[in-house]
């Protein structure tokens, strides 16, 4: 039975395990949402409930980040692994996977852009305007989530596009589509509960809907790209893509070819030429 493992397939297998990795964390944390709004209103009024649902809040969030660290640190080896393997399957490949890369970046620096900013405009809003602090967060979610989103799908599609036929790579772009459509969904929702509602219930209603719909598109979409790496490295593995390995060489070139060449006969005629004829005599 054939079986490769080269740095590409386990590249492609340890980014599968990333995807997995996070597709957890975000039904555990959408999960978690839920129930901790859920119960945040029964025990709004009695102290003792409140500060254990504030501490199961905080842990929870602590779960998560961990969590969410795990999986990006997973996923980053799995893409080391598969960019230090780029020529192992010829140079489309290697462009590709130049493609992912600077891919890679933007959506880490705005991944960073998004954990830093708030925290610097709610600084500057509580002393200029406290009541626009939500809508600022807000709108600023709103354009680089989906656009990180966005750029991680297409790492995710660069990464495995010289793989993937044509049905896998019509997966991939769904996957990315709703990537980007989930992360724009959360954060829409809880906009406009903040803006449009009308006092806790709403805003707490905004938060349940926004679990829902954009962690859960989110996880549908990772989901996706799950099934599609997996497809992709058993592909692999099993030889249904042959790597490009250029053949090296022969260690003895004369072995091949001689140093000079054949002698080889003149043409010869088809015909025998005419015998010479004596010239005339006079």
């Amino acid at each position: 039975m054939y079986f490769y493992e080269g740095r590409t397939v386990r590249g492609v297998g340890w980014m599968s395990w990333g995807l997995l990795i996070h597709l957890a964390s975000l039904i555990l944390g959408a999960v978690g949402t839920v129930l901790l709004i859920a119960s945040m209103g029964a025990i709004l009024y009695t102290s003792p409930e409140m500060l254990a649902a504030l501490f199961a809040a905080f842990a929870l969030v602590c779960g998560l980040v961990i969590v969410e660290i795990a999986a990006a640190v997973v996923y980053l080896v799995g893409f080391h692994g598969m960019y230090a393997g780029r020529h192992e399957y010829g140079p489309n490949q290697d462009r590709n996977m130049d493609r992912a890369l600077v891919f890679v970046i933007l959506a880490i620096v705005l991944s960073a852009v998004q954990v830093v900013s708030p925290y610097t405009l709610v600084w500057g809003a509580l002393y200029s305007a406290p009541s626009t602090v939500p809508i600022t967060v807000g709108l600023l979610g709103l354009v680089v989530q989906p656009a990180s989103a966005l750029f991680a799908g297409l790492a995710l599609f660069s990464a495995v596009r010289v793989f993937a036929d044509g049905v896998q790579r019509t997966r991939l772009i769904i996957g990315m589509i709703l990537g980007a459509v989930g992360a724009a969904a959360g954060t829409a929702i809880l906009l406009l509960a903040a803006a449009y509602g009308g006092g806790l219930g709403s805003l707490v209603m905004g938060y349940v809907a926004s679990a829902l719909a954009g962690q859960g598109t989110s996880a549908i979409s990772l989901l996706v790209f799950f099934f599609v790496y997996r497809d992709i490295r058993r592909k692999l593995e099993t030889g249904g893509i042959a790597p490009a390995v250029p053949s090296p060489p022969p260690v003895w070139p004369y072995y091949y070819a001689p140093p000079y060449p054949y002698p080889v006969a003149p043409p010869q005629p088809a015909f025998p030429p005419n015998p010479p004829q004596s010239p005339p005599q006079p």
